[in-house]
C-alpha cells in the first residue's frame, strides 16, 4: 500500500491538513510538537478529525509527538493510538504502546503516566543545577 507522507512543525500543519483529505489517496501526516503554540482544545480537535470516518473517508493517518497529556484519554485516542517513549541509560529511546500495558480501561491514563506507571519520564536526577547558571 502506497503513502504520501508529509512531514512539518506545527507552525505549518494547518495549512498542509488539507491535502490530507482533499485526495482520494491515504497520507501520513507526520507533525512534530503538535502542541507548540496551540490551544490544547485545537489540538484536540485535529486528533478528532483525523478519528472521525466520515471526515477523513481517505483514511490519511496523523502520526505526532506532544509534552501535552491531555489527550490520555480513552474518549479521544484508543489505547493501540498512544505510544510512549523511554531512554535507557545509553541514551536509546524505545517506543512502547499504551496497549501493551494490563491496565484497567476505566483507570486514569494521564494520571498514571505522569506517575511513571508507563515510562516516558524524563530522568530529572540528570540535570545539575549550578549556580550563576
Amino acid at each position: 500500500m502506497k503513502y504520501d507522507v508529509i512531514v512539518v512543525g506545527a507552525g505549518f500543519a494547518g495549512s498542509v491538513m488539507a491535502r490530507c483529505f482533499a485526495e482520494d489517496e491515504k497520507k501520513v501526516l507526520v507533525i512534530d510538537e503538535l502542541d507548540k503554540s496551540l490551544h490544547p482544545y485545537l489540538v484536540q480537535y485535529i486528533v478528532e478529525i483525523f478519528n472521525d470516518l466520515e471526515f477523513n473517508k481517505n483514511g490519511s493517518q496523523l502520526i505526532f509527538n506532544i509534552q501535552d497529556t491531555n489527550l490520555l484519554d480513552l474518549n479521544i485516542l484508543r489505547r493501540d493510538q498512544i505510544w510512549f517513549v523511554q531512554k535507557d541509560e545509553f541514551g536509546y529511546s524505545e517506543l512502547v504502546a499504551l496497549s501493551d500495558f494490563k491496565v484497567r480501561s476505566d483507570a486514569s491514563f494521564e494520571k498514571d503516566y505522569l506517575a511513571g506507571v508507563y515510562g516516558g519520564i524524563p530522568n530529572l536526577k540528570e540535570f545539575e543545577l549550578k549556580e550563576g547558571v
